[in-house]
């Protein structure tokens, strides 16, 4: 996988969370993470979240990922990764700390929705 930025997420808890940065179209490994879709906001030079979620393995997962259609719409460009060896339980704590801080539009579709 190929590495283009570290990067730190805080979650509404204050707690941080470092990891990679990487292009959306890179060549992602199997890892469990917690991961953060992320749009570049070129007229601002700043990144928008657009969706917070976590996998066992992050290779197949987004390959076939059911948001990606919610993505494209929102300009996706980048992947955060924080890697972890955590409980899916621990792991969706995570995500839900993120969600809390920051507004994730193909989330919300995703529980307008109902899918998971």
């Amino acid at each position: 996988m190929e590495r283009i930025n570290r990067t730190t997420v805080v979650g509404a808890s204050g707690a941080k969370y470092p990891g990679q940065l990487l292009s959306l179209d890179a060549k992602l490994d199997r890892m469990e993470c917690v991961y953060i879709i992320i749009a570049f906001q070129p007229h601002s030079m700043e990144y928008g979240t657009v969706y917070v979620g976590e996998t066992t393995n992050l290779e197949v997962h987004i390959a076939g990922h059911s948001r990606k259609d919610c993505w494209r719409r929102e300009g996706a460009s980048h992947i955060a990764i924080y890697r972890t060896h955590s409980t899916p339980k621990r792991r969706r704590e995570i995500v839900s700390d993120i969600l809390a801080q920051y507004h994730c539009p193909c989330n919300e579709e995703s529980t307008n929705s109902n899918e998971s």
